[in-house]
């Protein structure tokens, strides 16, 4: 699913594909929420994704890929802080989607 909503670009002149800014979105939240370093790092990042390309993110399509990967409360986490701290244009709907759960034992564990 990642790579079917992938968009190319040019890396040192040679054509890649780089995920689409929905999974890229999931991706850096999740590092936010269990990758190991600084923290600061993942909310550079999706700020920056978030400024450049909030009208491109597929917010109903983030929280049924959230959901099926059982990551909800992790993303609430990371996307209730991006809203609230920094003012970035989250959907209150998603996080009241992710908080609605269902959320497994492992994720609330987490």
């Amino acid at each position: 699913d990642l790579w079917r909503f992938a968009r190319p670009t040019t890396l040192q002149g040679q054509p890649v594909q780089i995920p689409g800014a929905t999974d890229l979105l999931i991706h850096l939240c999740a590092h936010g929420a269990w990758g190991p370093g600084s923290p600061i790092r993942w909310v550079a990042d999706c700020v920056h994704l978030l400024r450049a390309d909030a009208g491109e993110i597929d917010w109903p399509r983030l929280t049924r890929q959230v959901r099926n990967r059982w990551m909800s409360l992790p993303l609430l986490a990371t996307l209730s802080f991006l809203r609230e701290e920094f003012e970035m244009p989250v959907p209150p709907e998603v996080t009241q989607a992710l908080a609605a759960g269902p959320h497994r034992w492992l994720e609330r564990l987490e």
